[in-house]
């Protein structure tokens, strides 16, 4: 905003704040005030940001000419003509009343250019300077300007005392706001001990407690304390102020101890003067905690009197009524309806129907000792007691190894189902599943039905679906204790299935070069039988690298190209796959690619996935088509030497990854792969890359994971092999990459009809790759071609993808995915497919093995690699 449009919007402020009758009434003080500060405007506290004022001092300062002497004040304010040898002032006083400060100093200026040796009448001065500062303050204020408030309040702090003490709140307030404690504080202080009347001191006190700091705070209410002169009205403010101040002190304070019980007995009186019902309740827990129950029912009582529908205290007295042994009179108070929403309310049912039961068992009557202890359920902050009760189920106390001793002598001594599910429960607290599945083919009983159950579901809680369903093919056969343990059902998850899935492909490039459009239709066969899977696949693909520019670098760069470059081709793909999953998983397979300029290439994969009790590590061995450009996926033949071609890449790779827990909700993933990358008459590039990931589970209930954390990865590659010429392989191969970012993954509840897996990444990365020769291998003879030059890119990043199925009917399924990816070097790629599979046996609900994977590799992840 610029310095003329800030004092027009003063002056519009100023002229609503003149207005009000207590400022005309200090006109005349201010008067002589502004007389005093044109005396000292070439001080250190001149205004630096009036320009107005620096053209007065200019006006004020001495002449080289004598000037005459000026028109009586009164005479121009009172519209009499000034004598011949000064102008008119007239005017100038009709731009002032008229608030029109701009206009003034401009026509004053004239009039001092027409005049030489002339001084304005002193009172216009002081009217100018008046009104100059009243449109400061406006304007300060009403742009809740810190600085330029911080330059008024300086240069006249008396317009900020007790005859404005509005306009000293606000400002106050904005200091305050803005971090300027000191100047907050002197505002404040300067309406101490002596503004009238009282209560606009104690109205003060009431606004400064939230903006200033509780030391601040505290001398400006012991100087009103010390020094204050108070009416009846004010004082008994004061004394509430003081009252409240004690007891905002006790918000910190431990319930019970010396300090605090001596703070609220000083404070009694006026808790009960003010029927302070909340302050009561502190009284009363207080006295609780120091084994006063006495007093701390005398105190709930009176707090109940003063707000009967407390649930606070009517729950309190029904608690002290059950700790000393009252269960009738706790029982008529949980009735209450004051308490009838409060969220502890199960928990206190649950301790009466506890202390019954105790009752009952003191008195030998077990069969009502049960059931008041089936009135108590499973509440958390009883569990313990209630478990320890029933003598059995020492689990809920935490002390697994306990429990899980004396449920095994329990089953020894009678194999009840009872004690067979608090033993497998405790083994599996413990980590001892191997040792309960032991126990279980010693024992037998209702404890081989819990060992199937929770080994099923720990498989189960691992995705290893297959295996889950091989250790428990009928959890309807478990008695109905054990069945509570079991996973979901997992009706036809070993069901052979036939899929039929079109997808495309779009990376963008140079066209010709490095873009590509893929189209593909797919045919998947998988066959199941207990944990072991066959996998078949076959695909057809349509590439289309786009029209190649007239004389393009590309193959053996000549003056012409001595055929056309060939840029669309089709290719065939064959993979054949086995799966075994268990707490070690491996796959393996073999695949075939056929099609297009390049040679059939072979393909596989093997891995293995070990489980860890909180996580799992795996090992990847690995050989596949580089499938990112049409010369790095099929090769392609040379424009300009015909019967010779080049490209159709290989990435073999060595990876492994990991995933642990080391919280509940918290997950790490890192992983690490070395490459080598042969090619047709491509040279052998190698590489390698690291990303590390942390991620929080934000544990929604519609969901089974939703997790949000930062990541970090790095890629290095020994030669950028990017380009199109013999020798490289036009595939992406930075000597540098690295990128950092957010992501967020999600998967919905297994076992529906209908089930999404997504995820979303921003971030920014950066990349470089170096010069690189135009043939890598070498230049044919009598070939010239330029080397390629460096470059650098860096930018933001985002990438999502999400990928749903959906249960048509018993048999068939219909589902699909997307993926898209937008980064700096890399452009944008984007990626989609649908399928239609069907069941030869009845499934009876969708999981995530059903989902399809990468969408970025082409493959869609239907042979789970």
């Amino acid at each position: 905003m610029t310095r003329a449009a800030l004092f027009a919007l003063g002056a519009l402020c100023a002229a609503a704040a003149t207005a009000a009758p207590q400022e005309n009434l200090l006109r005349e003080q201010r008067d002589g005030q502004m007389l005093d500060l044109l005396d000292s405007q070439h001080s250190p506290q001149s205004n630096t940001l009036d320009s107005q004022r620096r053209a007065q001092d200019a006006l004020v300062a001495p002449q080289p000419s004598p000037s005459p002497t000026p028109p009586a004040a009164s005479d121009q304010a009172n519209g009499k003509p000034a004598p011949a040898t000064a102008p008119d002032q007239r005017p100038l006083w009709r731009l002032l009343h008229a608030r029109r400060l701009d206009q003034f100093d401009r026509a004053l200026a004239q009039q001092q250019r027409a005049h030489p040796g002339w001084r304005p009448d002193a009172a216009l001065l002081r009217e100018r300077a008046r009104l100059g500062r009243e449109s400061e303050i406006a304007a300060a204020l009403a742009l809740q300007d810190a600085d330029a408030l911080r330059t008024v309040v300086a240069a006249a702090p008396q317009e900020f005392g007790c005859a404005r003490i509005d306009r000293a709140w606000l400002a106050a307030e904005i200091l305050a706001r803005a971090g300027d404690q000191d100047g907050a504080w002197r505002i404040y202080r300067g309406l101490f001990p002596d503004c009238q009347p009282a209560k606009n001191r104690i109205a003060t006190l009431y606004k400064a407690q939230p903006l200033l700091s509780p030391q601040r705070y505290a001398q400006l209410l012991e100087l009103e304390i010390a020094e204050g002169r108070r009416d009846a009205a004010s004082d008994a403010e004061l004394a509430r102020i003081r009252y409240e101040r004690t007891v905002a002190g006790l918000a910190d304070a431990t319930p019970g101890d010396a300090a605090t019980n001596a703070t609220l007995v000083a404070l009694a009186p006026q808790i009960i003067a003010y029927r302070d019902a909340d302050t009561a309740l502190l009284a009363g827990w207080s006295a609780h905690q120091s084994g006063a129950p006495e007093q701390a029912e005398q105190w709930f009582e009176r707090a109940r009197q003063w707000r009967p529908a407390d649930a606070e205290a009517a729950y309190a007295l029904a608690m002290l009524a059950l700790e000393r042994g009252d269960l009738d009179a706790s029982e008529a108070l949980i009735a209450d309806p004051a308490i009838a929403d409060d969220a502890r309310l199960p928990a206190l049912r649950a301790r009466l129907a506890y202390a019954r039961a105790v009752e009952a068992n003191a008195r030998g009557d077990y069969a009502a000792s049960q059931a008041a202890l089936a009135q108590a359920g499973a509440d958390d902050t009883m569990a313990q007691d209630i478990l320890r009760l029933r003598s059995w189920n020492a689990l809920q106390l935490g002390d697994t190894g306990q429990a899980a001793h004396d449920f095994a002598a329990l089953y020894r001594a009678e194999p009840s189902p009872e004690a067979a599910e608090g033993l497998a429960l405790a083994r599996q607290q413990r980590g001892e599943l191997a040792l309960l599945a032991r126990e279980a083919d010693e024992l037998g009983g209702a404890l081989a039905d819990f060992n199937d159950a929770l080994q099923a579901q720990r498989l189960y809680q691992r995705k290893l679906f297959l295996a889950s369903h091989a250790a428990l093919p009928a959890p309807q056969s478990l008695i109905p204790a054990a069945q509570r343990q079991a996973p979901p059902a997992l009706d036809g998850i070993d069901s052979p299935s036939l899929v039929f899935a079109p997808g495309y492909e779009h990376r963008s490039g140079d066209a010709g070069l490095g873009r590509l459009e893929a189209w593909s239709g797919a045919l998947r066969g998988e066959s199941i039988r207990d944990r072991d899977a066959l996998q078949v696949r076959y695909r057809h693909l349509w590439l289309d690298a786009g029209q190649a520019p007239d004389h393009g670098r590309l193959g053996t760069p000549g003056q012409r190209y001595a055929v056309a470059p060939d840029t669309r081709d089709q290719a065939d793909e064959l993979w054949l796959g086995v799966l075994r999953e268990g707490w070690t998983s491996w796959r393996a397979g073999v695949g075939v690619t056929s099609g297009g300029d390049g040679p059939t290439s072979w393909e596989g994969q093997l891995a293995a996935r070990q489980q860890m009790d909180s996580g799992w590590w795996e090992l990847s061995l690995d050989a596949a088509p580089v499938r990112e450009s049409l010369l790095s996926w099929r090769g392609m033949a040379d424009p300009y030497r015909p019967g010779e071609r080049w490209g159709a890449v290989q990435r073999q790779r060595l990876a492994g990854a990991l995933f642990a827990q080391p919280a509940p909700r918290w997950g790490i993933s890192a992983e690490a792969r070395v490459e080598r990358l042969p090619g047709d008459d491509v040279a052998t590039n190698q590489g390698w890359g690291l990303g590390v990931a942390l991620g929080y589970d934000l544990q929604h209930p519609d969901f089974d994971y939703l997790t949000i954390g930062p990541g970090v990865r790095y890629q290095h590659y020994r030669d950028n092999l990017g380009q199109f010429t013999r020798g490289h392989g036009g595939y992406y191969s930075p000597q540098q990459d690295w990128a950092v970012g957010i992501a967020s993954q999600f998967l919905s509840r297994e076992g529906l009809d209908t089930q999404w897996r997504g995820g979303v990444e921003l971030g920014y990365g950066r990349s470089r790759q170096d010069a690189a020769p135009c043939f890598p291998l070498g230049a044919p003879a009598g070939v010239l071609c330029d080397d390629y030059a460096a470059t650098t890119d860096q930018g933001l990043y985002a990438s999502l993808q999400l990928a749903g199925a959906h249960r048509l009917s018993a048999n068939w399924q219909v589902g699909g995915m997307l993926g898209a990816n937008v980064s700096p070097g890399r452009d944008t790629q984007v990626a989609g497919l649908l399928f239609l599979r069907y069941f030869f046996e009845p499934r009876g609900a969708v999981f995530s093995r059903d989902l399809p994977g990468n969408a970025r590799d082409l493959t869609f992840g239907l042979e789970r690699r």
